[in-house]
């Protein structure tokens, strides 16, 4: 019975609040002027990529869902933003030219890190293909 006891007490010291562990702060990007234009068979990206989160974040990259008039992905392009390193405050310009995909009417984004980590992105669309 003592040695139950033992256990019991063992398990609680063992998981208890004072005993968490204090996790990273989180990486988060926001999207500013997000701008996507057609020309003949090419698409035209451009936007600003904000860090407003505790972190930095190393070798972000951004992945273009590029979504058909009902909503589905047609096509998928990947990205490197133009910076290594990106600070909590700092800004990158985020510009690429790419060939039109088929039925695409919109943009999807989403965020990750260099090491395939999701980055929460605000205002990740979808954006209008003008």
């Amino acid at each position: 019975m003592a040695r139950g006891l033992g256990l019991v007490f063992l398990a609680a010291a063992l998981l208890s609040p004072a005993q968490e562990k204090k996790r990273a702060p989180l990486a988060e990007l926001e999207m500013e002027g997000f701008r996507a234009e057609r020309s003949a068979s090419r698409i035209h990206i451009d936007g600003i990529l904000r860090n407003t989160g505790a972190s930095s974040i190393e070798k972000p990259r951004i992945v273009f869902y590029f979504i058909s008039p009902d909503n589905k992905v047609v096509a998928t392009r990947d990205a490197p933003v133009e910076v290594k390193r990106l600070e909590p405050g700092e800004d990158a310009t985020l510009m690429l030219e790419t060939a039109f995909p088929a039925r695409a009417s919109g943009i999807r984004l989403e965020a990750y890190d260099g090491n395939e980590r999701y980055i929460k992105l605000t205002n990740a669309g979808p954006y209008p293909i003008e």
